[in-house]
């Protein structure tokens, strides 16, 4: 469905379907081309890269009803929760964010790939949005509203920087050093890493 957003400048747009999109490929090159014709307007920054191992072989299995259960449960849930009220951190998960922006700013700071550190720029505020969304899926997948009093805890904070400093950042690396074959050195930005982690 569609909504209108009122941007920080005060201009207000209108969106006509939200959506999203998961956007792959299996052959680099073409990956390459692709992104490469992007606008440098910060879209590609706020997304979340998954680059996929090699494949070794699956499994068939048939449907897990219980989860296919559970998951349309928390799309219900999320679209009944679509004029949610606002949410704020809890102290504990506010700290946790700070703590997490600090590091971020390191790797930034430090890190050669201007690609690379672009995309590193854009984690304060995605993260944010990241344990909302946390927030929202955790009440959906219990059947519970929220309220006003509703907080993004410690607990989902570090949730979203784990997944953020364990996970995400693995695979921008890989993307931007090794699919978009970035010429810059990252010898110093991963020596920084280790030791920040």
């Amino acid at each position: 469905g569609g909504y209108d957003k009122r941007r920080l400048k005060g201009a207000m747009y209108a969106t006509k379907n939200a959506s999203a999109v998961v956007f792959g490929g299996t052959q680099p090159d073409t990956l390459r081309q692709c992104v490469g014709k992007l606008p440098n307007d910060g879209l590609l920054q706020r997304m979340i890269l998954c680059c996929a191992r090699t494949k070794v072989g699956g499994v068939d299995r048939a449907v897990n009803a219980p989860a296919y259960a559970q998951y349309e449960k928390v799309i219900r849930g999320l679209l009944d929760m679509f004029h949610a009220p606002v949410i704020r951190m809890s102290p504990g998960a506010a700290a946790v964010h700070q703590a997490f922006c600090a590091k971020v700013d390191l790797l930034v700071k430090y890190e050669e790939s201007a690609s690379l550190r672009f995309h590193l720029s854009k984690w304060h505020g995605a993260s944010v949005r990241l344990m909302l969304i946390y927030k929202l899926v955790e009440r959906a997948a219990n059947g519970q509203e929220l309220s006003l009093s509703d907080t993004v805890d410690e607990r989902i904070a570090q949730r979203v920087v784990d997944f953020y400093m364990g996970w995400q950042l693995s695979h921008l690396q890989q993307f931007w050093y090794e699919i978009m074959a970035a010429k810059e050195s990252r010898s110093f930005a991963k020596a920084l890493f280790s030791y920040i982690i």
